[in-house]
């Protein structure tokens, strides 16, 4: 990740780009009872679609193809796919491709 970039308002993604809401990860205790920070709690990777580009891919002619997902779905992608991550609100956002999602849950 190339670090964490603050904004003040969720921007429209540009083209084949898609905007996902990163699920917070859950709380984590160890067998002493210790509970582990939020800040050193591993990142999930899964997350909400928020928002669409206009297209997935552009074809070598030129031709656009729409997304085969859709706002709203709830996705498991890649671990390192998300190298720019938007915080708004305390809530962190990623900016993937759609060939970085690994499945669709619903």
């Amino acid at each position: 990740m190339s670090g964490i970039v603050k904004i003040n308002s969720l921007p429209k993604p540009h083209g084949e780009h898609i905007l996902v809401k990163r699920e917070e990860p859950e709380e984590e205790t160890r067998d002493s009872g210790i509970i582990i920070p939020h800040q050193h709690r591993k990142l999930s990777q899964l997350g909400d679609i928020v928002d669409l580009g206009s297209h997935s891919r552009t074809t070598k002619k030129g031709k656009r193809i729409p997304f085969d997902v859709k706002i709203g779905d709830q996705i498991l992608f890649k671990w390192h796919a998300a190298t720019t991550v938007l915080e708004f609100d305390d809530i962190q956002y990623l900016l993937l491709k759609e060939d970085d999602i690994i499945v669709v849950i619903n």
